[in-house]
């Protein structure tokens, strides 16, 4: 069966490249870094491009598409909107037009940023009701693949950990133990909460989809409702950092960035009746994410300085 990942570049890229069943034949995208893995092939892709999408398409003739690919950042798409716009909305009618002339399978990737927090914990029947640009774009991005008349699949993660590869944005654990481990202090709101995800978990998630042919939403996420600055805590604790180093602060006090919603948590109650999944506890992630790869840091670090 072959399977199109993408945004093979990111860090759910990489994870769905990591435990992608053998009987999978996968070819991940990128654009601006190449990946390095085995396992699969690799593909440049502007997905704003419509020709160069179909093109790749006709080409590897995939039976599915998971569509990962887009501007995730949510302060760059705040103040780029245009050239957000184009990754988020452009791009995803780019992946449906070709998914529709193949008769393809999509599975599209959503994001915790559709809702307004003020009214958790959110299920997929939950209105949509961003309150920054990003979000906006997604919840038109999410309209696109429902009205696409495809036999499709929106998964919506919510703040993803993980090893984030040296070619790939940084992850915001990463971006935390990074800091510890140098000394540096770091400072963390305490008035924005989620239920964090293990990407790992999130990849499985999806080839249990795209397996079983689940169609519909699916909001994933863990077990723990945290602000940032307890998950930073508990990832000093897991990872054996000094916590000290850690300062809460108030969202409020960062004022050059896109407005966050309060609380996104999930209700999780679908992802494990249907999917099968129960919620991981954050701790427990944190620290599978340890012991699965313990010279990931030191390797993570000294890739970045490589490049």
């Amino acid at each position: 069966m072959k399977i199109i990942i993408t945004g093979g570049s990111g860090i759910l890229g990489g994870y769905l490249v990591e435990t992608a069943p053998a009987r999978f034949q996968i070819t991940a995208t990128y654009h601006s870094n190449l990946p390095r893995s085995e396992g699969c092939g690799f593909a440049w892709l502007d997905i704003t491009d419509a020709s160069a999408v179909d093109g790749l398409f006709r080409e590897i003739k995939p039976e599915a598409v998971i569509h990962t690919a887009g501007a995730a950042n949510v302060d760059f798409c705040q103040k780029n909107q245009e050239q957000g716009y184009s990754n988020n909305v452009t791009g995803t009618g780019n992946i449906i037009s070709a998914c529709r002339a193949g008769n393809i399978r999509l599975i599209h990737l959503s994001t915790n940023a559709v809702y307004g927090g003020d009214a958790p914990p959110y299920g997929e029947e939950s209105p949509m009701e961003p309150v920054n640009i990003y979000g906006q774009q997604k919840k038109e991005s999410d309209n696109l693949v429902r009205k696409s008349g495809l036999d499709w699949t929106i998964v919506r993660p919510i703040l993803m950990y993980g090893w984030s590869r040296p070619w790939s944005r940084k992850d915001f654990v990463v971006w935390v133990l990074e800091n510890l481990k140098a000394g540096k202090p770091v400072k963390l709101v305490d008035d924005v909460s989620e239920n964090p995800l293990s990407a790992e978990v999130c990849a499985q998630a999806i080839w249990g989809c795209l397996e079983k042919r689940m169609a519909g939403e699916f909001n994933l996420a863990g077990k723990d409702v945290v602000n940032r600055y307890q998950l930073g805590l508990t990832a000093a604790k897991v990872f054996g950092h000094d916590p000290g180093l850690i300062e809460p602060v108030k969202n409020e006090s960062f004022k050059k960035i896109a407005p966050r919603p309060a609380n996104t948590s999930f209700n999780t109650l679908k992802m494990a009746s249907v999917l099968g999944l129960e919620p991981q506890p954050l701790e427990e992630g944190l620290r599978r994410m340890m012991e699965s790869r313990p010279d990931r840091m030191d390797l993570l670090i000294k890739g970045r300085l490589a490049k």
